[in-house]
């Protein structure tokens, strides 16, 4: 398996820890009424607004850890890969299905509004999508590094 695919592993299991736990939290404190006076808007804005830099934190984290780990598996001679053009068509098709994948969220959370659905389930589409887009972009970089292109 090359440094790309092993890399895309580390990242989706990360990401998946992260919204796990994340969501986890979240609902042990909803389930014992910590969100029950909060303004639903407010409530939401805060708690989307801080999943991005725990996600951010966790991306680094994951990142320097995997580093450390393949440095020490190949003891001590990283050799890590020079990024050419190819590895940039990949991020930038990754990054397409990635948009895809927020704007469906996007649209299906302002739908689920129009039909006068509650406030949560917005959020809750907007959460779900920002994990299905974090998903999303490493799966295809998987998949296209494992094809070859």
């Amino acid at each position: 398996m090359s440094y790309h695919e092993r890399r895309s592993i580390a990242m989706i299991t990360s990401t998946v820890l992260v919204f796990a736990v994340y969501g986890l939290v979240l609902y042990l404190k909803y389930r014992n009424g910590y969100f029950a006076t909060a303004d639903p808007l407010r409530l939401g804005a805060v708690l989307l607004l801080l999943l991005i830099p725990v996600q951010i934190v966790s991306k680094i984290i994951t990142m320097i850890l995997f580093t450390i780990g393949r440095t020490i598996a190949v003891q001590g001679d990283p050799d890590l890969p020079i990024e050419d053009e190819r590895d940039k068509m990949i991020e930038l098709k990754a990054a397409r299905i990635a948009s895809y994948v927020f704007g469906a969220g996007f649209f299906l959370a302002m739908g689920s509004l129009a039909l006068a659905w509650p406030l949560l389930v917005a959020f809750l589409i907007l959460f779900l999508s920002l994990f299905g887009c974090d998903i999303s972009t490493e799966i295809a970089q998987f998949r296209y590094y494992r094809r070859g292109f």
